[in-house]
């Protein structure tokens, strides 16, 4: 079997990393995670890139035909199963920026440092809360059990 483009260590400092929904990648090492497993989605629904092995990717386009006819016009770029509703279509890494024109695959959102303070915050703000929730919780819950015990 051939080994795959990492979509992650190649493409995840810029874009939003997705798994297969077969898949699940909790609670696992990034180390072991499965690369074949690993796809980038674009603007809107029914676009998707995984990995085929080698340095080629795959993008399958579900009533996308607007955008599949501007990809096939580019060189390099392969129809490999062309349906009524769906599309698949191959091409080299090295043609990624100009699929990445058309099809705008998600990108990370980038955060000034004032962003990540105010951010950091709320967070703070929010634990707070939840801690003292969940303190009165469970005195409610303790009174709950004497006046039970009773």
């Amino acid at each position: 079997m051939k080994d795959c483009i990492n979509l992650m260590d190649r493409f995840g400092e810029t874009f939003r990393i997705f798994f297969d929904e077969a898949y699940d990648p909790k609670h696992r090492p990034r180390a072991t995670l499965d690369r074949w497993m690993i796809t980038l989605r674009g603007a809107g629904k029914g676009v998707e890139l995984y990995p085929t092995g080698g340095d080629l990717l795959r993008v399958d386009l579900d009533r996308r035909w607007f955008m599949a006819a501007e990809l096939a016009s580019h060189d390099g770029v392969e129809l490999i199963c062309d349906g009524d509703h769906e599309k698949t279509i191959e091409f080299s890494v090295e043609l990624f920026n100009a699929v990445d024109e058309i099809l705008r695959f998600r990108r990370r959102p980038v955060f000034s440092p004032e962003q990540r303070e105010r951010m950091a915050e709320v967070g703070r703000q929010l634990g707070r809360k939840r801690q003292s929730h969940l303190q009165r919780r469970s005195q409610n819950e303790k009174a709950t059990t004497i006046v039970l015990r009773i």
